[in-house]
C-alpha cells in the first residue's frame, strides 16, 4: 500500500486494512455456516444482521443529529441493501451459484466507472492497469467449475439486476459522504432499521406467495420440524455476521470518501480475495490448482498497480 508519513493518510491506511480483515472473517462465517448445510431464510437472516447493526451503532454515539438529506439517503442504502440481498438470493437459486457469486464479486468494475467518470477522478494509466489486472485475478480465483447446468433468461436478468444493486452500493457510499458526511452513523442506524423492515416484510410475502403456487398446484407441503439448537446455530451466525459486517461496511463508508474510487475498490478486492484465498487453503483444506494461484499473483500484482507502493499514485 502507498506508504505516508502524513497522520491521515496513514488512518486511512489501517482502516482499509480494518475493513479486509473484517471482511474476509464475513466470508470466513458465512463459509463456516454453508459447510453445516443447515438451510436458513435470507431475508430472516440478514434482518437479525440489520438489528445486530443497530445495535453497534447505537453503541458507538446513536442519532446526534438528523437531516433531510440523512433521511434521503437511508431511504436510498436500505432500499439498495434490500434489492441486493433480494436479486442476490433469486439469482443464486435459478442458476450456477459460481458463476452468480463472481458477477457480484465483479460488480465492483460497475461502481469503479461511474464514480471515476461522474466525480471526475484523477485516474492514471497505472490504475487503470490495475484494475484491468484485478477484474482477472476476480475471474480466475472465482473460476467456476463444470457443473453441467444450464442458465435461463430469467438468471441473466437476475444476475445483471444483481451486478448492477451490488455496485450500487459503493455508488450511494460516494455520494453520502459528498454530502452527508457528518451523519454517517445516522444514516446507518435509519437504513438499517429500515432494511429490516422491508426484510421481514419480504419474508411474509414470500411465504403467502408459495402458500397461493402450493394451493394451485394442489401440493400438500410438509412442516419441517427445526431443533432449537439449529434455530441458535443460526441466530449465532447471523449476529457474528452482524457484527463484522458493520465494522467493515461503516469502514467503507468512510474509506470511499477519503479516497478515489479508482484506489480504493481495487486495493479492498483484491486484499479480500488474497485474505479470503489464504483462509480457504488453511481453514477450509480447499486445493489451490493452477489457475487460482495465478489469480492470486495477480491480484497481488493488481494491489500493487492501485495502490502505488513506488510512489506511482497519491491521494
Amino acid at each position: 500500500m502507498y506508504l505516508s508519513l502524513d497522520l491521515e493518510k496513514v488512518m486511512v491506511e489501517w482502516i482499509m486494512v480494518l475493513a479486509v480483515v473484517f471482511a474476509g472473517l464475513n466470508n470466513i462465517i458465512l463459509r463456516f455456516l454453508a459447510n453445516t448445510r443447515i438451510k436458513y431464510n435470507a431475508f430472516l437472516f440478514n434482518s437479525i444482521m440489520m438489528v445486530v447493526w443497530i445495535l453497534i451503532l447505537l453503541s458507538m454515539g446513536g442519532i446526534k443529529g438528523v437531516t433531510e438529506v440523512t433521511i434521503l439517503y437511508s431511504f436510498l442504502y436500505g432500499l439498495i441493501t434490500c434489492g441486493f440481498i433480494f436479486f442476490k438470493n433469486a439469482a443464486l437459486t435459478n442458476g450456477p451459484i459460481s458463476i452468480t457469486s463472481l458477477i457480484g464479486g465483479s460488480s465492483f468494475i460497475f461502481t469503479t466507472i461511474f464514480n471515476s467518470i461522474y466525480f471526475k477522478d484523477n485516474v492514471k494509466i497505472i490504475q487503470i492497469i490495475g484494475m484491468v489486472v484485478m477484474v482477472i485475478a476476480v475471474v480466475l480465483v472465482n473460476f467456476p467449475q463444470k457443473t453441467g447446468e444450464k442458465t435461463t433468461l430469467k438468471w441473466k436478468i437476475l444476475c445483471a439486476i444483481f451486478f448492477v444493486f451490488a455496485g450500487l452500493v459503493g455508488i450511494i457510499f460516494r455520494f453520502h459522504q459528498i454530502d452527508d458526511k457528518a451523519h454517517t452513523n445516522e444514516m446507518m442506524i435509519i437504513a438499517s432499521a429500515f432494511a429490516t423492515i422491508m426484510l421481514l416484510a419480504m419474508y411474509g410475502v414470500s411465504k403467502i406467495i408459495k402458500k397461493v403456487k402450493n394451493a394451485k398446484l394442489e401440493i400438500v407441503e410438509e412442516k419441517q420440524k427445526i431443533s432449537a439448537k439449529t434455530v441458535w446455530i443460526i441466530i449465532a451466525f447471523a449476529v457474528a455476521s452482524g457484527i463484522v459486517s458493520c465494522v467493515y461496511n461503516r469502514c467503507n463508508i468512510f474509506l470511499s470518501g477519503a479516497m478515489p474510487t479508482i484506489l480504493f475498490s481495487p486495493i479492498f478486492n483484491g486484499a479480500l480475495i488474497l485474505v479470503s484465498f489464504v483462509a480457504g487453503l488453511v481453514l477450509f483444506k480447499e486445493k489451490a490448482n493452477v489457475v487460482k494461484i495465478i489469480g492470486f499473483v495477480l491480484g497481488i500484482i493488481a494491489i500493487i498497480c492501485s495502490s502505488g507502493v513506488f510512489g506511482l499514485v497519491n491521494f
